[in-house]
């Protein structure tokens, strides 16, 4: 991670209250946890020692939870002014000589924010990460105000499970990043929904959950999601306007396959108009031998492509209608999307 550019200057404990007083309603929730409320007493219980991050060089112990990690002062401030501003508080307590300072995140937050502090940039560019880990480093990057990490952090692309939607929403929310809305409330209109009303229960305990707002966003999509698949398959599944002559019986196929298709948007959670329909139209490739599917509706292949090519189409025009179809403003989504 880069280094600022000059070195922070301390705010005295005087300027404590002044600072409070010029913040934010947000940024004042914030620094409530990080620097104007601390432990008045040592904890009635020594703190386990992290095995990863205790230095036996480290200046300055920070706990989190039951857990403690010994690392440098110099390297915490050079990331951020606010570690630096919490290191700087005169410490309650003192382990093995090093000042202690209480953070109100995870233990497993601290230790994963530390890994790519200590490991620098690379750490993110040149690894697989999960989208915890990813997820952590935004709360925290943007919690600590580490610019780098942040923009890094948003930039990295991470494979998601459909539970991480939820996550992907209220992390947009946090960080201001409108452009990650679209898709993150559309993949929520996916989930169950008793997961878009109760949240999802991470390993440990904690809940996951959108704002009222965006439940409620979602909730009114769902139908019009349903409109639209519907729509999608009924302008998809005409090749009367291709002006192309089959000599197979494609028309014939392709209009059972809209008849099953339509069958199918019966069923509870068929509201997906936005998947790409060139593995599932695959299926029914007549020249392909080892395809299930093309036994009962076999198509031949110039006739698929202008299915999917169709469908592409449909889905363009879904993309584009996104935001406002959820309620929400996206400056140059559009248009991006014909780029």
């Amino acid at each position: 991670m880069t280094s600022r550019e000059q070195p922070s200057r301390k705010r005295p404990r005087s300027e404590d209250a002044s600072l409070k007083n010029s913040l934010s309603d947000s940024e004042r929730e914030t620094h409530e946890d990080l620097i104007f409320i601390r432990p008045m007493r040592p904890l009635s219980v020594e703190p386990d020692r992290d095995d990863k991050f205790w230095y036996k060089d480290g200046n300055v112990v920070l706990v989190a939870g039951n857990v403690a990690f010994r690392v440098y002062r110099g390297l915490l401030a050079s990331q951020s002014t606010v570690l630096d501003d919490l290191c700087s508080a005169d410490p309650a307590w003192h382990v093995d000589g090093c000042p202690v300072v209480h953070m109100s995140d995870r233990a497993e937050e601290v230790r994963s924010l530390l890994s790519v502090l200590i490991n620098g940039k690379t750490y993110i560019t040149k690894r697989e990460v999960s989208f915890e880990d990813l997820a952590i480093w935004i709360r925290l990057a943007h919690k600590y105000r580490i610019a780098d990490l942040l923009e890094n952090s948003l930039r990295r692309p991470s494979l998601q499970s459909p539970h991480h939607s939820i996550t992907a929403v209220n992390l947009a929310r946090l960080t201001e990043t409108s452009s990650i809305l679209p898709l993150a409330l559309y993949d929520c209109c996916q989930l169950p929904v008793e997961t878009l009303l109760n949240g999802h229960t991470y390993p440990g305990g904690r809940v996951e959950k959108l704002s009222a707002d965006d439940v409620q966003r979602c909730i009114q999509a769902l139908s019009v999601l349903g409109v639209q698949r519907t729509l999608a398959i009924v302008k998809s599944m005409d090749l009367s306007a291709c002006g192309y002559s089959c000599r197979f019986e494609c028309a014939d196929h392709v209009s059972a396959i809209k008849t099953e298709l339509l069958e199918d948007l019966k069923s509870p959670g068929c509201r997906h108009p936005l998947c790409s329909w060139a593995r599932f139209m695959g299926q029914y490739n007549r020249d392909m031998t080892s395809n299930v599917k093309n036994s009962a509706h076999p198509m031949c292949p110039r006739c698929i492509k202008t299915v999917i090519q169709s469908h592409g189409q449909v889905l363009l025009e879904c993309w584009k209608n996104l935001p406002e179809l959820l309620g929400i403003e996206v400056e140059g989504w559009a248009t991006a999307q014909d780029a």
